[in-house]
C-alpha cells in the first residue's frame, strides 16, 4: 500500500465522521503490506457534536481514534505510518501543517514512524511525509510552544 492508496482509505473513513465541524479520517498502515487501523473524528460516546469552536474539547480527533482502535484491537503499530486528512464536500482539503499538540504528544511515544499530511503547492496538492520527531517539533513551533530538553 502506498500513500495514495492510504489517502483514499482516509478519505473514505472521514465519511463516517460524526463531527459537524471537521470531517477527518486517518489510517495507520505498513507501507510494505497494508492497513492496520482506520479511524475518524467523532464525539465521545454519549455526547453530540454541536460544530462549535470548542468541538475539539469533546470530540476524538481522527489520529486519536485510529490509534485507540489499533491499541484496543491489539494490533502492533511499531514501524507503521499514519495519514490524516480533512474532507469537505467529499473532497480532501490541504492541511495547514503540523498543528495539533494533543495528537502529536500521543503519536511520539506510540511507535509510529511518520505521519503524512496533504498540502497545497504551486503544482497542486501533494502528500508530505513527516518523521514523527519532526512532526512533533513543528507542531510545538506552530502552536507557539517550546520543546524542553530533559537534563
Amino acid at each position: 500500500m502506498d500513500e495514495h492508496e492510504a489517502l483514499e482509505k482516509a478519505i473514505e473513513a472521514a465519511g463516517y465522521s460524526g463531527c459537524r465541524k471537521s470531517k477527518c479520517g486517518a489510517i495507520i498502515w505498513r507501507p510494505w503490506s497494508g492497513p492496520v487501523s482506520i479511524g475518524w473524528s467523532h464525539p465521545v460516546r454519549g455526547y453530540a457534536c454541536d460544530g462549535s469552536k470548542d468541538c475539539n474539547k469533546h470530540c476524538i480527533h481522527a489520529e486519536q481514534a485510529v490509534l485507540l482502535d489499533a491499541l484496543r484491537c491489539g494490533k502492533p503499530i511499531n514501524g507503521t505510518e499514519i495519514l490524516r486528512v480533512e474532507v469537505v464536500d467529499g473532497k480532501a482539503v490541504p492541511s495547514e501543517g503540523p498543528s495539533c499538540w494533543q495528537c502529536s504528544k500521543l503519536l511520539v511515544p506510540s511507535g509510529i514512524d511518520a505521519i503524512w499530511l496533504l498540502h497545497d503547492g504551486p503544482k497542486g496538492t501533494y502528500l508530505k511525509r513527516y518523521p514523527i520527531g519532526e512532526f512533533h517539533r513543528l507542531t510545538l513551533e506552530n502552536c507557539g510552544l517550546h520543546k524542553k530538553k530533559h537534563g
